[in-house]
């Protein structure tokens, strides 16, 4: 079996990120998603306390998980349509449909952009109020 290659041997025997994942999948999936929420929210506290401003670390974090998607974009793109080759991608293909075909891909940006964003303008309309 291909994921017992990463497992380890622990106290209470094989145990495996992979094969736990496996066992537990769409819940697994929604960690995953909330793991990258969790982390933009970190990033956007973060900035705010440094710089007094929820919107610089809504963006902030957002732009990361934005690129981070884009880029990989980028490789599939070139993978199905460039022939493997940079220099054959246009401009416009990591924004080509074809190449976001699963949720994940969707929900990994959707999610923090949609999350700091919320935070951001919840505590801005909070300040306004009082």
């Amino acid at each position: 079996m291909a994921v017992l290659k990463e497992a380890t041997v622990g106290a209470g025997g094989i145990e495996s990120g992979a094969l736990r994942c496996a066992m537990v999948g769409v819940a697994c999936r929604a960690m995953i998603y909330l793991q990258h929420l969790v982390a933009a929210l970190l990033v956007q506290f973060c900035i705010a306390r440094a710089f007094s401003s929820w919107w610089a670390g809504a963006g902030i974090a957002s732009a990361y998980f934005v690129g981070r998607e884009i880029a990989q974009a980028e490789y599939r793109w070139i993978e199905h349509f460039g022939g493997g080759l940079r220099a054959n991608m246009p401009w416009w293909g990591p924004f080509d449909l074809r190449v976001w075909t699963t949720l994940d891909q969707w929900v990994d940006w959707i999610g923090p952009l949609v999350g700091t964003f919320a935070v951001a303008w919840i505590v801005t309309r909070k300040r306004r109020s009082a």
